[in-house]
């Protein structure tokens, strides 16, 4: 990352740093098992609710420390990296999100000060807009929202060429290689454009020279950040000429994006449309074919680029009618914008920008923008986030249920949609057994259940191949399942519960199964996110599962084939290592689930 970031590049920190909040955050719940200190780790850490709390909460404070902005960690933690949330939860993220902004700015000054003002500071403290200038800021919300919604489909083409091209899901010696070759493909042009076309485009002389006591020297090393305008001359160009062009693609990000917030800059130096347009489209397209790429990249900032040149160069189109407008404020409304157009988020983003140009005069404009720009961008599709994870068939999403859906699923019950074909342990069982059942099937998590399939508990498939580690010297030997278990309560729900209520406290608990009992407390089936996402996905495909989990009940009642869960001689079918169907799967025979209506 930090390579990455510092070869000029056009990927931000804000993306691998929430990977690595949510990375400590897992370490946390699990304990660093590469010490051996997994057996006396607190327990009171650990568990997969535990464990999703401290990846959210390292989430919001990799944001924080990104940005300096400890609000909107929160913020994004909450509209981004959690489908449930808590006060405890409020609580430890606030101040972890505080303590990892503080630390990051102490961090960049040396620890010698405490800087106040955000990441990216807004050089007009008191800069304000008149109310017919929400107009044109709602059209470069519209563009924004385009932008927003041509981006992501771009990359969504580019993930799946990708996945094509260097066979991802089963990666090879000549693929890794050819994923090299591709960063250094990005490198490569990164690197041409954003030197040749400042070369050819070529310099300016500058209005104004500067006075022989003027620290124009100091000024430049520190890329324009001292008080007053920044200064655009020197770098590719002699002593009294400047380029708009390669200040902005090849001064620091920071640099470049306080110099597009400005209303001037030093020595009567512009920068005209058209320059701020070619540095849009090379910053758009060269975000777009880095990210994706073999290297850890984050979209905030390039995206904040691209977005502060269009709405400047949107300003000073206005400018040229003979508007007086601010063109800091429309290059600030074009970086929120972008991030509203690919990311869709929104109260974060308000917040984030808020935090990090220390100005609360542009709230409306900014809320205004932000709105337009993501409902426009969702006439295109989901946002970039939820697209790649929809991408990827391992992960499962607990998107909100669409009303119709919701409606069309009130005639189902848990009853209806659980899985009733569940693998059991009992609450002692021998070592080549669980070993076997290890072997045989890939589930996160294992019911356990007493003589009479009353459920006590649930132990994790970690948790299972922990103990066969320690205990592989002595095969012979009973292991004590339930004492493994890490909670001998398991969620559960009564097999009449309808699906909607469930998938409900399973979302806002956090939950990863939920087991189906009777009135007899007796496992009659399970529920995993698996399950709930086959519901809850958009578009057809999730229509045609609850159309077949309908469908499939009113075949069953009509045909008189529904009995209660709890009938002796209709209880679903639960395998455990002690049932002879493990031994029926070896010999290659198919075990048919049963579905609802023949319980």
């Amino acid at each position: 990352l930090i390579l990455v970031t510092s070869s000029g590049l056009f990927a931000g920190p804000e993306g691998p740093f929430v990977h690595i909040g949510g990375i400590v955050g897992s370490w946390f719940a699990d304990g660093p098992g590469c010490l051996g200190m997994n057996s006396w780790w607190p327990l009171m850490l650990k568990g997969h609710r535990n464990r999703c709390e401290f990846v959210t909460q390292g989430s919001a404070m990799g944001v924080a420390a990104a940005f300096g902005s400890p609000v909107g960690g929160i913020l994004f933690a909450l509209e981004e990296a959690s489908t449930f949330w808590s006060k405890s939860l409020m609580f430890r993220a606030f101040l972890g999100t505080m303590l990892a902004a503080v630390l990051a700015k102490l961090t960049t000054n040396g620890f010698e000060s405490l800087n106040a003002s955000g990441f990216i500071e807004f050089p007009d403290k008191h800069a304000s807009f008149v109310f017919w200038e929400l107009f044109p800021i709602s059209l470069l919300g519209v563009v924004c929202g385009l932008l927003g919604g041509l981006f992501n489909n771009s990359v969504k083409r580019m993930t799946l060429l990708r996945r094509s091209l260097f066979s991802l899901q089963m990666p090879t010696k000549a693929s890794r290689i050819g994923r090299i070759l591709e960063v250094a493909l990005v490198v490569f042009f990164t690197v041409v454009v954003c030197f040749w076309f400042p070369v050819a485009y070529g310099c300016r002389q500058l209005p104004t020279l500067p006075e022989a006591h003027d620290d124009i020297h100091h000024r430049r090393l520190l890329g324009g950040a001292l008080d007053g305008p920044p200064d655009l001359s020197g770098g590719l160009c002699s002593e009294g000429q400047y380029s708009a062009m390669a200040y902005i693609l090849l001064q620091p990000k920071e640099a470049a994006t306080k110099a597009l917030f400005s209303k001037e800059m030093a020595y009567g130096a512009e920068m005209d449309i058209a320059t701020l347009l070619l540095c849009f489209f090379i910053i758009y397209t060269s975000t777009l074919i880095t990210f994706g790429s073999a290297i850890p990249a984050g979209l905030f900032i390039p995206n904040i680029l691209s977005g502060a040149c269009l709405g400047r160069a949107w300003g000073q189109t206005l400018q040229s009618m003979g508007l007086d407008v601010h063109v800091g404020i429309y290059a600030l409304m074009g970086a929120a914008g972008a991030l509203a157009g690919f990311s869709r988020m929104t109260v974060c983003l308000a917040v984030i920008f808020m935090e990090i140009t220390s100005n609360m005069y542009l709230l409306m404009p900014l809320i205004l923008v932000i709105h337009i720009s993501k409902t426009v961008a969702d006439l295109f599709g989901p946002g970039l986030v939820d697209m790649i994870l929809e991408l990827n068939p391992d992960i499962h999403l607990l998107e909100d249920l669409p009303d119709d859906r919701e409606i069309a699923m009130q005639s189902l019950t848990v009853h209806d949609a659980c899985t009733p074909e569940v693998m059991v342990l009992r609450q002692c069982e021998h070592f080549q057994k669980i070993t076997r059942l290890l072997f045989q099937s890939s589930f996160s998590a294992y019911p356990v259940v007493t003589d009479d399939d009353r459920l006590v508990g649930l132990v994790l498939r970690s948790r299972l191949v922990a103990e066969i580690s320690e205990l592989s010297s002595n095969p012979s030997q009973v292991v004590p399942v339930l004492e493994l278990a890490e909670d001998t309560l398991p969620e559960s729900t009564d097999w009449a519960t309808p699906v909607v209520d469930a998938y409900r406290r399973f979302k806002t608990s956090g939950l990863s199964h939920l087991c189906v009992i009777d009135e007899h407390n007796r496992l009659v089936g399970i529920l995993t996110r698996t399950d709930f996402a086959r519901l809850c996905q958009h578009g057809r495909e999730g229509d045609e599962e609850v159309h077949h989990l309908i469908e499939r009940k009113f075949e069953a009642v009509a045909t008189g084939q529904v009995h209660l869960p709890y009938a002796d001689s209709h209880s679903p079918q639960k395998q455990s290592p002690n049932d002879s169907s493990h031994d029926e799967a070896e010999s290659g025979s198919e075990n048919t689930p049963l579905s609802p209506g023949q319980w």
